[in-house]
């Protein structure tokens, strides 16, 4: 099979075009990446069959599936780690648009305070730096006195940026402020300790994505379809006790 990759805006609003343009063309499978009710709109419209990683748009038609990303067990896990290390409020950071569903349900089950903080990206620059630059100044401009127990970064971009503002402002991690991030197994973000992370393994959902595309392809039994999951790993930013 050929592999065609094509950029489409995950704003209605946004630019399509590359998607339309190969969708007039023969085409036996499309993967969205990420869920887009106005993109599965148009791959439906096309009658060909799709899989959606990362949400629910594709529940809408019989040809279409959804491989769901499921938050819960690395969440509970970490939500039972803040209980247990006596956390007592925690700041959830995250980037608008962001993709990544809050623990804030399980947080406050467990007892305790969470407290969202939304970095909107610098606009003068591309998303990636846009993102890092603008967690870069939030948190260069921000009191100890404003910290909460934890704060735990839901995008590894405002990571990066937060955290070398923290070390810029002789924050110390973990006896000033623990941290939790959201990673991608083998990228960032860069800390001279060990993270304690929500870190999710691309080349592992690859394989099981591929594998299953390939199952529905082969026009037999239609194969299960596979869950992806971040695992929570331990590191010295917030350590097991």
């Amino acid at each position: 099979y050929l592999l065609t990759t094509v950029v489409a805006s995950r704003s209605p609003r946004g630019d399509v075009s590359q998607l339309k343009t190969a969708l007039g063309q023969s085409v036996d499978f499309v993967v969205l990446m990420y869920a887009a009710r106005h993109l599965e709109r148009i791959v439906a419209a096309s009658g060909f069959p799709s899989v959606v990683i990362y949400g629910d748009a594709a529940a809408s038609r019989p040809n279409a599936w959804t491989i769901p990303f499921a938050l819960a067990e690395p969440v509970a896990t970490f939500a039972s780690h803040c209980r247990n290390a006596g956390v007592q409020s925690v700041t959830e950071v995250r980037v608008s648009g962001c993709m990544w569903v809050s623990a804030a349900e399980e947080l406050k089950a467990a007892g305790i305070a969470v407290r969202q903080l939304v970095i909107e990206p610098d606009s003068t620059y591309g998303r990636p730096e846009g993102i890092e630059r603008a967690a870069l100044t939030a948190f260069l401009g921000m009191k100890k006195s404003d910290f909460p127990d934890l704060f735990v970064f839901w995008d590894d971009f405002v990571a990066q940026g937060a955290l070398t503002a923290l070390l810029r402002n002789g924050v110390r991690i973990p006896e000033d402020v623990k941290v939790v991030v959201q990673s991608n197994k083998g990228l960032g973000p860069v800390f001279p300790q060990s993270l304690t992370r929500f870190e999710c393994d691309g080349a592992a959902v690859g394989e099981k994505v591929a594998a299953f595309v390939l199952g529905v392809l082969a026009k037999g039994r239609l194969p299960p379809v596979p869950r992806i999951s971040p695992a929570y790993v331990f590191g010295k930013t917030f350590p097991w006790v």
